[in-house]
């Protein structure tokens, strides 16, 4: 009976207030509520396919948008498997080569394609060639470290990728 008072008790002080709206949009504009729905809704969830679709919709709206660029990208990303390895991989890289393009100072992008290339392609190589991919990630873990500097809130993610990086250079010279 106490796990129900907790629950009741979780529930009741929910937010509810209304989404903020991210980085570079207008309450205003036309995808507004798309774009609300298709950050918040899927995030923490396993739902990867809705998660793309949503942000397939918002980017059918608004071609230009780098978070919905971002949001594909690992809605994608969390749907690769052995029967869908090659075009879902390709399909990551070329969203987060658009985010690259919207907006190179931000760091996000660099990040996800470090961790879709230690992660993904580093495995699915040949050995001849997994050095060299793996050098690869470590480059890209080193640039986005470079680009998120000393902003709070990439604080966890430089952590985790100076990690890493470290890590990295154990697997390449060991």
């Amino acid at each position: 009976m106490r796990w129900a008072c907790a629950f009741a008790r979780r529930a009741s002080t929910r937010r509810t207030r209304p989404f903020a709206t991210p980085r570079g949009s207008s309450n205003s504009s036309f995808t507004a509520a798309p774009e609300r729905f298709a950050n918040s809704r899927w995030r923490g969830t396993r739902n990867f396919e809705a998660a793309e679709r949503a942000y397939s919709r918002l980017l059918d709206l608004r071609f230009d948008d780098y978070e919905a660029h971002l949001g594909r990208a690992l809605a994608r990303r969390g749907q690769i498997n052995d029967a869908n390895f090659r075009a879902q991989v390709a399909s990551v890289e070329s969203d987060l080569e658009r985010c690259k393009e919207l907006d190179p100072e931000r760091p996000e992008a660099y990040y996800n394609d470090a961790i879709l290339t230690e992660r993904f392609k580093a495995v699915a190589a040949p050995t001849s060639k997994a050095t060299s991919v793996l050098e690869q990630a470590r480059s890209l873990f080193d640039t986005f470290i470079a680009k998120a500097g000393e902003r709070p809130e990439y604080a966890r993610e430089v952590r985790l990728a100076k990690q890493r990086v470290r890590d990295l250079g154990y697997k390449v010279f060991p």
